[in-house]
């Protein structure tokens, strides 16, 4: 009855889906908020494209593959911009990459993961087609 974003109403046709991935009430977190303050009412942007690290997060939570992620955080990824990928996300990369769920991009830095350009919805639809199987 009450939304945990300021920006999706009750009203909206897609409330129950984001509800069920990032509200409050979720049996499982799939999609973090927009902000890391969790006290507060932030906005779920659902229009906005989605970064290709947030997407691989998800799609790992979304798997149930969140423990793996877990244990794996810190994990050398062998990727040119490592680094940009934080500590405790790179498990998620990890399992996302190796599962199929996402695949590694080229720049001209070399392999690389680019986790916050944005992935675009033919590409999303191809590899969540992965975590069906």
């Amino acid at each position: 009855s009450s939304p945990s974003f300021s920006d999706v109403a009750t009203t909206d046709a897609e409330f129950p889906y984001i509800e069920s991935v990032a509200g409050s009430r979720a049996r499982r977190k799939v999609m973090e908020k927009r902000t890391g303050n969790l006290s507060q009412v932030t906005k779920f942007a659902p229009r906005q494209p989605v970064k290709r690290l947030d997407y691989a997060v998800a799609v790992v939570r979304a798997a149930g593959l969140e423990d793996e992620a877990l244990a794996r955080a810190g994990e050398s990824l062998g990727l040119a911009d490592e680094s940009t990928i934080p500590d405790a996300q790179k498990g998620y990369v990890a399992v996302a990459l190796d599962r199929g769920f996402i695949q590694s991009v080229f720049l001209s830095s070399g392999e690389s993961f680019d986790p916050n350009g944005q992935l675009p919805r033919l590409s999303a639809a191809r590899y969540l087609v992965k975590l069906l199987q």
